[in-house]
């Protein structure tokens, strides 16, 4: 029973308390985060019994009960990595691009995103980020792209052509004025790569056609069933020699060749393997990828960077092959069999986020020496 000194009158208060044999009297230390002071009957009864020669009120074990119920009866021990293996019923026949990056790094985090249906909310008043200008990029290239078609219309007309289309994403994403004003100089960098790019492919190369946010699918039949593998590539250039390049725009960091050869780093080769499936709408079922690119956009001091990996990989196994085979080792173990879904159980492997950490309780199980990186 809560009572303040403005509730009832001293004698009221104490007399409530007395009605029962045994009462426990308490006082919190704390109120909103700052020190409290006692109500004034409790001061002035333990005021009194100090009066009579040093009486106490007697401890009570009501102060140990809160503590208590926290308090397990064994040693607490550290949780164990967790590894859940829902029912095969329960695993999806659908994989994006994505999906298969983050199954293969953090099976978890793919169990938790794809079966429970977690999401994590942005945070309050959150800073605009990297996410959001990956997402502002893409925008801004692909209005520029349509506008710009298979020819060349000189640097004058796709430089007017380029500022368009940033003032475009800028608007459609509604950047707030103090990140428009970091953002727009980026942007104008950004230009300058992509511009010179666009001109050497289109007078030198030779482009026959560009296809922008383009999405692809196709059906992997295996002995445990069918499942469905997705794509939304980001640009797929038809070059004047037949073949196609397709190419992956990247804000951040760009993966190293090594994760795109061993499979960490999955996106172009399931790319291509699509490209050369059939699983493009408006492209030939006998296309060939002839190389994958990776565009890093950063409109920092270096503006853009192009990385190229040829189709073929050092064992002389090409890209799109080696891709078929390992999605359907992946989804043959994981989706059509019992395989469980285990946090992190490759430590060189990243994922983009960190969003189901804290459900996964890596802090608690990991051993803080980088196991999990």
């Amino acid at each position: 029973m809560a009572a303040s000194d403005r509730a009832w009158p001293l004698d009221e208060q104490t007399h409530a308390r007395e009605v029962r044999p045994a009462s426990a009297l308490s006082t919190a230390r704390k109120r909103g985060g700052a020190p409290s002071v006692p109500t004034r009957w409790l001061t002035r009864l333990e005021t009194f019994l100090k009066g009579q020669g040093a009486l106490a009120l007697e401890p009570n074990a009501a102060a140990g009960w809160a503590a208590s119920l926290d308090q397990p009866e064994e040693d607490p021990k550290p949780w164990g990595r967790p590894a859940p293996s829902p029912p095969i019923a329960a695993r999806p026949r659908r994989l994006t691009v994505s999906d298969a990056t983050q199954l293969i790094a953090d099976p978890y985090a793919f169990y938790a995103s794809r079966i429970l249906g977690l999401r994590a909310l942005d945070e309050v008043d959150a800073d605009i980020g990297a996410r959001e200008y990956g997402t502002l990029v893409h925008h801004a290239m692909r209005y520029f792209l349509t506008g710009l078609g298979a020819g060349w219309p000189g640097a004058t007309a796709a430089r007017e052509l380029w500022d368009r289309a940033c003032a475009v994403a800028l608007q459609k994403e509604a950047v707030h004025p103090g990140v428009l004003a970091f953002w727009q100089p980026r942007m104008a960098r950004m230009g300058d790569f992509v511009i010179a790019e666009e001109e050497k492919l289109r007078t030198q190369t030779g482009l026959i056609r560009c296809l922008t946010e383009h999405d692809g699918r196709i059906m992997l039949e295996l002995p445990g069933g069918e499942v469905e593998i997705t794509a939304k590539a980001d640009r797929l250039d038809e070059l004047a020699g037949g073949g196609w390049r397709i190419l992956d725009y990247k804000t951040g960091q760009v993966p190293a060749e090594k994760k795109v050869v061993d499979g960490a780093a999955p996106q172009l080769a399931l790319e291509a393997m699509i490209l050369e499936s059939g699983g493009y709408p408006l492209i030939a079922k006998d296309a060939q990828a002839e190389a994958l690119v990776y565009w890093k956009l950063s409109g920092g001091e270096k503006p853009g960077e192009e990385k190229t990996l040829k189709p073929i990989a050092d064992n002389g196994a090409r890209y799109a092959d080696l891709a078929r085979m390992r999605i359907a080792a992946l989804a043959e173990r994981m989706l059509l069999g019992a395989a469980p879904f285990e946090s992190h159980p490759h430590p060189a492997r990243t994922t983009p986020s960190d969003d189901y950490d804290h459900l996964a309780r890596v802090d608690e199980w990991s051993s803080g020496d980088g196991d999990t990186e």
